[in-house]
Parts: structure tokens; sequence; C-alpha cells
């Protein structure tokens, strides 16, 4: 959302999945942009810690992450009452893009497939290969869920 782009990136969905195991996050500073602060990249490479164990939040949820110093001056208790700092501009109801770029669609994206071909496209030094030179597609047994937690509306 700073960006408007993701930080990882890779030919196809199964290098990219490789690229957000093996690489860290850049933060590009381009002279036409506002500066990203040094509390906004700490929490980013917080979240983004490889170690599940380690990464922000691990311990205490959402409580972790509200704790960080980038969130030091959000009244989290009025945050559902407060002016966002910023408003889209809404044009013709249902038709209106112009808050959204103009990217190129990727041509195809393998969601399944068969096991021969789950993990096509992966470098060989992505660290995905097991012992033996198969491809382990760590992400096989993932999914996102939603946690509703009392007082969300």
């Amino acid at each position: 959302m700073l960006f408007g782009t993701t930080p990882f990136k890779g030919k196809n969905r199964n290098a990219t999945f490789a690229s957000i195991l093996r690489d860290e996050v850049n933060f590009p500073e381009h002279s036409h942009a506002t500066p990203t602060s040094n509390l906004c990249k700490s929490l980013i490479r917080k979240l983004l810690i490889k170690d599940e164990t380690k990464r922000l939040g691990a311990r205490a949820g959402a409580s972790d992450v509200k704790t960080h110093p980038f969130f030091r001056t959000t009244q989290w208790a009025l945050i559902r009452h407060m002016k966002p700092p910023m408003i889209p501009h809404q044009g013709r109801a249902g038709t209106d893009t112009v808050n959204f770029r103009n990217v190129k669609e990727s041509g195809s994206v393998d969601i399944g497939g068969t096991d021969s071909t789950k993990m096509k496209g992966v470098p060989m030094d992505s660290g995905l290969a097991t012992p033996n030179g198969e491809l382990n597609d760590p992400f096989e047994e993932f999914n996102s869920v939603t946690l509703h937690h009392e007082g969300d509306q």
C-alpha cells in the first residue's frame, strides 16, 4: 500500500513464492516518493520475519503490533471514530477506477495443478529443493483465516 507494488516478485506464482521465502524486503528510495520513515521500515521488517515464532504478533497477536513505536500516536480506542487521513475521490458508482493503477494482468495463475506442475518455474537455487532434488511446496497447506474478535463489526 505504501509503494503500490508487491515487495516480492518472480517470473510466475511459484517463483514469487520462492522470493517470499528467500529474499529480504527492500525499500525503494525514489526521488518522487515520500521518504519511508525508519519506524515504518522497522514495522514492515518485523511483520515479514521469516521465522513465524519471531515475527511481530507471534506472541500476543494484534497487541504486539499495536505497541510497535510506529503506532505510538495512534489512539486505538478512538480509531473507528476518526477521519481517515485520505479519502479517495469517488466518481460514478461501480465504474470509477481513478484510484487504481493500470497494471498488466498475469496471463495465467496455477492455483492448483498436478503435483508434477505445482512447482514448475521455481529456480533450483530457491532453497525449496530437498536433498534428493525434488521441490518442496511450503505453501501447499497455506490458507488465510479471518479472525473476528469481540467488538469487531
